[in-house]
């Protein structure tokens, strides 16, 4: 079975943004490995990808408030990887409020 290092996934557009305010987005994963990548699920659901050894995933989501979790798992040629990706939705506001606390003003 493949270990974990043989697998590399990361998301492009995250820029360790995992705080957001608006609910719909497309979670947006690559996915490289050593061995041909022959299936991808997003939270048990198969992904339509290409297979090969690098592939993109683009899967549009609804969050619900607070921590929703994407437990992608990748089958390859030589085994299995999973891991778990953490996006928290917080009410519309609350991100840019936040900010203006740790300012602070008086």
């Amino acid at each position: 079975s493949a270990r974990s290092q043989d697998v590399l996934m990361y998301r492009p557009l995250d820029n360790g943004d995992v705080v957001v305010d608006k609910p719909e987005m497309v979670f947006e994963l690559e996915v490289t490995a050593f061995s041909n990548i022959s299936t991808v699920k997003v939270n048990g659901v198969a992904q339509a990808i290409t297979p090969g050894t690098f592939v993109v995933v683009k899967m549009p989501a609804h969050l619900q408030p607070g921590v929703n979790r994407f437990v992608v798992q990748v089958a390859t040629d030589a085994g299995a990887a999973t891991q778990t990706f953490e996006i928290q939705l917080v009410p519309p506001g609350a991100i840019g409020s936040e900010k203006k606390k740790r300012t602070g003003s008086g």
